[in-house]
């Protein structure tokens, strides 16, 4: 499981490990249950900051992100960085 764009996991992101502390729970655990931008299907989620870079873009928008990341293989191809 990770961001789409950064590609932190949920234990790396501040946000999600202090919401999954208050929860009793693994981020992992918090981000499956409560992150609108979740997609059990390819396992990925946009985290907020990456998110509002992004655009705010609705979520059959990121799931098209989701799907072309993930290789046909299983593989994740890495998301473009902006400069």
């Amino acid at each position: 499981m990770q961001c789409i764009r950064c590609q932190q996991h949920p234990s790396q992101i501040e946000e999600y490990k202090e919401a999954a502390y208050d929860m009793e729970m693994s981020p992992e655990s918090y981000v499956r249950m409560d992150e609108g931008t979740y997609h059990s299907r390819t396992d990925f989620f946009c985290c907020t900051s990456c998110y509002v870079a992004l655009g705010a873009p609705v979520l059959p928008d990121l799931i098209g992100m989701y799907e072309h990341a993930m290789g046909k293989d299983g593989t994740i191809i890495p998301f473009p960085t902006q400069k």
